[in-house]
């Protein structure tokens, strides 16, 4: 048997980016261009292309910004941590929606996309960020408020902005927070929830 000359690996990393810059309708014969190797080769080694497609676009099994707030508050102030945190959660969004429109334009199923996590993503963020600003409350560093509502708005927020950004900009196939929509949001969200002392 000869050695594989392109990895699995490399085969998904390439079939990602390009279902997420040409959708759901782009050929597998165009990745094996890409990639140099054959069609039939992709074939044999994923199936199907809804397979290929699949294994590419699932997105992470644990959120990428998990150990962060799961290792915090400190004691630096709440602004400050909120923007890193905040920073991260962008990051992730900006990863998470052009996977969703690829998703949205093809056969597979939001939850077949997430068969492999016990929990959804969705979920897990608001669990996570709502844990995080109860144990911020709880240092004191802000208010007591509905931490799940909080949380909920804060994801939504950077959702929104990035999927907003995604449609207004056809050409960037990579969404992102603008700096100043961040700095904005972490400013709202401390006037919300300050402690008034």
């Amino acid at each position: 048997m000869r050695p594989q000359r392109v990895s699995d690996e490399t085969i998904l990393s390439t079939a990602r980016r390009i279902f997420l810059a040409h959708g759901a309708g782009v050929s597998v014969d165009q990745i094996a261009a890409e990639l140099d190797i054959s069609t039939p080769a992709i074939f044999k080694r994923f199936g199907t292309k809804r397979n290929l497609m699949l294994m590419a676009i699932k997105p992470p099994k644990e959120i990428p910004w998990r150990k962060a707030v799961e290792s915090g508050p400190d004691d630096r102030p709440f602004t400050v941590q909120l923007r890193e945190v905040a920073g991260a959660i962008a990051s992730f969004l900006a990863e998470i929606v052009p996977v969703l429109r690829v998703i949205h334009t093809s056969d597979i199923s939001f939850s077949e996309l997430m068969c492999d996590h016990e929990v959804p993503l969705p979920v897990m963020a608001v669990g996570l960020l709502s844990s995080w600003l109860e144990r911020c409350c709880q240092k004191g560093l802000i208010r007591k408020t509905d931490f799940r509502l909080a949380a909920m708005s804060i994801l939504g927020t950077f959702h929104l902005e990035t999927l907003g950004s995604l449609f207004r900009d056809r050409t960037d196939q990579s969404p992102s927070v603008p700096l100043t929509y961040l700095d904005d949001v972490v400013s709202l969200i401390w006037q919300g929830l300050r402690n008034e002392r």
